[in-house]
């Protein structure tokens, strides 16, 4: 007898938790909560992350947001309620590589993969610095040999 109350029991919670999530999901509550989207760039297939790149994020074709990646290449946007809705199709861009998906909940994480670090101005132009103290370095050694 005690098993079989305990059965009932548990139904009982189950079917009232499944109702009560039933009616968050149909009721619009939540419909006033900011929108998450974040991800990592990463310059490979997922193994070393960008730092200082620029990411665009648009959402339904709309550009809402450009912000950096921080030291760890993450970076993280939060649109206000009604600029980024569930549902919607969103995209995050570092230059002409990008990652897309549908908004479904409020935490939505893209990352961004492949990004080809010569072609980010933000590190052509350190490399071109680099090869420029490069050169200037390697001219005074040679020059001082003579």
């Amino acid at each position: 007898m005690k098993k079989f109350s305990l059965i009932i029991i548990i139904a009982l919670v189950t079917l009232s938790m499944a109702s009560f999530a039933f009616a968050l999901t149909t009721s619009g509550i939540g419909d006033d909560v900011p929108t998450d989207i974040d991800g990592t760039v990463y310059s490979d297939g997922g193994i070393t992350p960008l730092p200082g790149v620029t990411v665009d994020v648009t959402c339904e074709g709309n550009l809402l947001s450009d912000v950096t990646s921080d030291p760890s290449g993450e970076y993280f946007v939060e649109y206000v309620p009604g600029d980024c809705s569930l549902g919607e199709e969103v995209t995050a861009c570092v230059g002409t590589v990008c990652n897309s998906g549908i908004v479904e909940d409020h935490f939505t994480n893209l990352n961004i993969l492949g990004v080809d670090i010569f072609n980010v101005p933000e590190f052509s132009l350190m490399t071109a610095g680099l090869a420029l103290a490069g050169s200037v370095l390697l001219f005074v050694t040679l020059r001082k040999r003579k």
